[in-house]
């Protein structure tokens, strides 16, 4: 039995780029079915400084950090146990808070 792969692009903000090589965008293959989960383990374990900015030490998204499937804030779906397609992009933006 092969396993399937998937690949997803993932957008970073400038700060989150600045831990993770210096690229805005980059290209991650994941095992299928794979879920938003995946992709921060994932990249995470590559960038640990990514992962605890993105999570908390409980493995939640922080706060002020949201993750968009397309259009869709995993908050609004399922999670982090979201499910990803192949050719997803998936875009982390975080929130300025401020007045």
């Amino acid at each position: 039995m092969t396993t399937e792969n998937l690949t997803v692009t993932l957008v970073l903000p400038a700060v989150l780029a600045d831990v993770t090589g210096g690229q805005r965008e980059r290209a991650v293959e994941l095992a299928h079915p794979a879920t938003a989960k995946a992709l921060l383990d994932t990249v995470g374990i590559e960038f640990p400084v990514f992962g605890r900015r993105v999570r908390n030490e409980s493995g939640e998204v922080r706060r002020y950090v949201n993750v968009f499937i397309g259009k869709t804030n995993i908050r609004n779906a399922q999670g982090q146990d979201t499910l990803l397609s192949d050719g997803d992009r998936v875009t982390i933006v975080q929130s300025v808070a401020g007045g």
